[in-house]
């Protein structure tokens, strides 16, 4: 659903007064209100899943927003126009935001290309349901961020800030991520973040403080990308050398032959020249790598194929 009004503060709704004083169930009003604040001034507005999803991200049970949304198009408090929702002042003529025209038109103007990057973002297609639901996704979110934050950030809110969830959906958007991935790009962001000078300890941040909440400046998005980059080796699965799968792993990416792993460990280093000197000692067999330790020293001293350039070394990473 896209939807678009008068709005002109990030922070602050502006509400008129014929809204204000007049005779409108109170319920009514604030649905109104509510609607009105997720706008953008000058922007139209994608919310997805529709309805369903709008009444999830402002809290309200969706029985009760679809009454109050019907109810507000018959008392002319919305319009529909070419698809987007548009919020309008009863009696008036609706305040169109975002000029619509119709792909049918034969006087069709030329598009003004993006003068920054949250107007391109809002210029493309929106996205497909994810089957996630906001309050599903702020909860995931929210068990990622309180626990890979710096000390010094605030934790999230139990119940869904929704200028704060809009602000990391469009970081996310620009990105190509979608909601089941929301937890790995904060985490990822968070440990791209936590290597710069300042941003760990630059003050009690909240989500919205790192990802932005309405009309996002350009700095902010070059920022994010800028943390998600950096934190993108974090996320690597680290190599444990005391894995016998991640091994296996790296064997079998260069030998399929090798279907196992052995660790054999030595107490000292003569043990280690009487292991090898051994004739009684079985010959290793040809579907099993085998890696030697020192028992005081986690790091292996020999591993099958280790003369071959390719296991010359040990990954840092698989």
């Amino acid at each position: 659903m896209r939807i678009a009004g008068p709005c002109t503060t990030a922070n602050y709704t502006v509400v008129p007064n014929e809204i204000l004083n007049g005779d409108w169930p109170a319920s009514l009003k604030v649905t109104w209100m509510q609607l009105l604040s997720l706008c953008r001034k000058d922007k139209e507005v994608y919310i997805e899943r529709g309805k369903k999803g709008c009444a999830g991200i402002l809290g309200i049970p969706y029985s009760n927003f679809h009454r109050s949304f019907t109810r507000l198009i018959e008392l002319g408090g919305i319009g529909i126009a070419d698809g987007i929702v548009q919020i309008k002042i009863p009696d008036e003529s609706y305040i169109q935001v975002v000029d619509v025209v119709s792909s049918k038109s034969n006087s069709e103007p030329k598009k003004k290309d993006p003068d920054t990057i949250l107007e391109a973002i809002d210029s493309q297609p929106r996205r497909k349901p994810s089957g996630i639901t906001a309050k599903e996704s702020w909860q995931q979110v929210k068990e990622v961020w309180d626990k890979k934050k710096p000390e010094m950030y605030l934790n999230m809110k139990e119940t869904i800030d929704k200028i704060a969830f809009i602000g990391l959906e469009t970081q996310a958007k620009r990105l190509g991520i979608s909601r089941p991935d929301y937890p790995k790009f904060v985490e990822q962001v968070l440990a791209g973040l936590c290597q710069d000078k300042w941003w760990p300890t630059g003050g009690n941040f909240r989500l919205g403080s790192v990802f932005g909440t309405h009309n996002i400046p350009d700095k902010k998005f070059l920022a994010v990308e800028q943390f998600y980059r950096a934190g993108a080796d974090h996320m690597k699965p680290r190599f444990d050398k005391k894995n016998k799968q991640h091994w296996l792993e790296w064997y079998q990416s260069y030998d399929s032959l090798i279907t196992s792993v052995e660790f054999i460990s030595f107490k000292n280093k003569e043990e280690q020249e009487r292991y090898y000197d051994d004739p009684e000692n079985p010959e290793r067999p040809e579907d099993t790598a085998q890696v030697f330790f020192m028992d005081s020293d986690p790091n292996p001293i020999a591993w099958t194929y280790r003369g071959q350039a390719r296991f010359l070394y040990i990954p840092d990473f698989l």
